[in-house]
C-alpha cells in the first residue's frame, strides 16, 4: 500500500493489515514519530513488523538512489526484510 493521505489510511489500515502475518513499512524520513512506528505500536501485537527507515542519524547529501541504498531503505532491503521476516 503507498500511502499518501494519512487521515485516508487511518481508516482503512486495520481491514488492509487484516490479510498479514507480517508487514515490511517502508519510510524515507527518520524513525522518531513515523507512520511505521505508529502502525506498529498499534498492530503490533497481532503481526509482526520490520520497519525500514532512516534511522535517527543525520544524512549527508548524495545521490538519491545512493542513499536509499546506503541507509537501507531501497529495493534491496525491501527483499531482505521479507526474506528475513518469512524465513
Amino acid at each position: 500500500i503507498k500511502v499518501n493521505d494519512l487521515c485516508a489510511f487511518a481508516d482503512i489500515a486495520e481491514q488492509a493489515l487484516a490479510s498479514y502475518s507480517s508487514v515490511v513499512v517502508l519510510e524515507d524520513c527518520i524513525e522518531h514519530g513515523c507512520l511505521g512506528q505508529a502502525l506498529a505500536s498499534r498492530y503490533g501485537k497481532k503481526r509482526d513488523f520490520k520497519l525500514l527507515n532512516l534511522g535517527a542519524q543525520f544524512i549527508p547529501e548524495g545521490s538519491v538512489d545512493r542513499l536509499k541504498h546506503v541507509y537501507g531503505i531501497d529495493a534491496e532491503a525491501v527483499v531482505n526484510a521479507v526474506e528475513v521476516l518469512h524465513g
